[in-house]
This record gives structure tokens, sequence and C-alpha cells, in this order.
């Protein structure tokens, strides 16, 4: 993953925090890991 969102924005730390609370981080960090 290279840190932007589908629109090839820069996503920061903010997005993390939500996908944290959200409980979609582990999601993305599987397929982070993935690659």
């Amino acid at each position: 993953w290279d840190g932007k969102d589908e629109n090839n924005r820069d996503v920061g730390s903010g997005l993390y925090y939500i996908l944290l609370k959200d409980g979609s981080f582990n999601k993305i960090g599987k397929i982070a890991r993935q690659r």
C-alpha cells in the first residue's frame, strides 16, 4: 500500500485513527502485508 487512497491523494494519520476505531484497520493491514 503506497499510503494513498483510490483518488491518489495522500492519506494522513487521521485516516489510520478512524480505521482503527472502526475496526477496518486490520483489513487494510492484511492487504498491505500481502503486497
